[in-house]
């Protein structure tokens, strides 16, 4: 079994939004809708839920909330 480590890094208190995150990111759809939607970066929650995605599918580590 491969088991990813992607998610947030927990800084005391994100671990409510990284619980947020992980379930949204188990919905396929919904993540390759952002990752291939061209987005304009004026829509800024899509946009960085795009970034975000995309990050997480690239690498297998946390990723620091400070970062988006």
């Amino acid at each position: 079994m491969n088991i990813n480590k992607n998610g947030l890094d927990n800084l005391g208190n994100t671990c409510y939004l990284n619980s947020c995150i992980q379930t949204l990111y188990q919905c396929n759809k919904l993540v390759d809708f952002f990752i291939k939607t061209d987005i304009p970066v004026n829509k800024k929650l899509s946009f960085q839920a795009k970034r975000l995605f995309s990050g997480m599918k690239k690498i297998n580590k946390t990723i620091a909330p400070q970062s988006f």
